[in-house]
């Protein structure tokens, strides 16, 4: 059994041998209980009324107290109390370590500051400080892209306007935009909003704004509007990147693939996420994807060089070939 040596951890069983079922005749039996939990390590009785104080004060802060009876024992006077029943257990330490993590993506916004100032706050009111303290400064998440974008900054707003459907003005590129923001999209290290401009009407509406272009934002003059056709699960299904063409129906992509590593590659992550598997052998691979005509897709295919071949349809393996040509010429 894990040695205990830290007081917090003598506390939280303590509290819990109060709460249990199990009638505590006196001081040497809880004594007795809390070696038991501890062994190898024991303490004694000066040290278990150190403990029983510490915990007395605590519990006080919720209007309970540690009674004893000659017919209950010691136990807390309120009913099903537990001090550290909402405490963080070991997983939920290990989440907050993550989210910290996590939060890289954020780095040079207020957001990271306010997740970790949340995080002391509640590690500080549940006892696990020190814990924090040790750990909040591993960094074993490395994002794809740690962008210092000067967009940025502008993340801690929207992402507020979104949650509260606010609607906002921004100065974007020197024009003013009344706009209805609904997603957050990062690409490439970049950010982008996804938003209902509310100058337009219909699908053209809604657009996709660069956070780096954007100059100012303050609280708009209309009511927040969201387009009852918007699904932003479904707003990037076939796009490659943050492209989207309003009206336009994605087209079916065969690409065929004959290099080792690339096959293996593709096997394992895939182009796109509607990515279907065609055809499969040691030396060949045949895929499908559905995605928007675009550049992007002609760049994507484009940087597999000479491993890459479009298959069908044949009005993008022509572009293709045609670029091909004036690059190498």
């Amino acid at each position: 059994m894990p040695r205990i040596k830290s007081p917090e951890q003598r506390l939280r069983i303590i509290d819990k041998l109060l709460a249990g079922s199990r009638k505590i005749e006196d001081r040497e039996m809880l004594r007795n209980m809390v070696n038991h939990e501890i062994h190898p390590d024991s303490i004694g009785l000066e040290m278990l009324d150190k403990d029983l104080k510490q915990l007395r004060e605590l519990a006080d802060t919720d209007d309970v107290s540690i009674r004893w009876t000659k017919t209950h024992g010691y136990k807390y006077s309120q009913p099903n109390y537990r001090y550290y029943q909402k405490a963080l257990t070991d997983d939920d330490k290990v989440m907050l370590v993550l989210a910290q993590n996590l939060f890289q993506t954020f780095r040079q916004t207020s957001l990271k500051e306010k997740f970790r100032e949340l995080v002391e706050k509640v590690v500080e009111n549940d006892g696990s400080a020190r814990f924090w303290e040790t750990n909040k400064a591993q960094k074993f998440i490395q994002p794809e892209f740690e962008s210092d974008s000067p967009g940025n900054k502008w993340l801690p707003d929207l992402i507020m306007a979104i949650h509260e459907q606010q609607q906002i003005q921004v100065n974007y590129a020197d024009e003013k935009k009344e706009l209805s923001p609904y997603v957050l999209k990062q690409n490439r290290g970049l950010w982008y909003l996804v938003a209902y401009d509310h100058s337009k009407k219909g699908e053209e509406a809604i657009k996709i704004y660069s956070l780096n272009r954007i100059r100012q934002i303050l609280p708009g003059s209309f009511s927040y509007f969201r387009d009852p056709s918007f699904k932003p699960d479904e707003y990037f299904k076939y796009s490659l990147g943050i492209w989207h063409r309003h009206g336009t129906e994605p087209m079916s992509v065969r690409l065929g693939f004959r290099h080792e590593r690339i096959i293996d590659n593709l096997l394992q992550h895939k182009l796109h996420p509607t990515q279907k598997q065609i055809s499969h052998s040691s030396r060949s691979l045949v895929i499908e994807i559905k995605v928007y005509d675009s550049i992007e897709l002609e760049n994507l295919i484009l940087s597999y060089g000479e491993e890459a071949r479009v298959i069908a349809p044949k009005s993008l393996r022509q572009r293709i070939q045609e670029r091909a040509q004036k690059i190498a010429g």
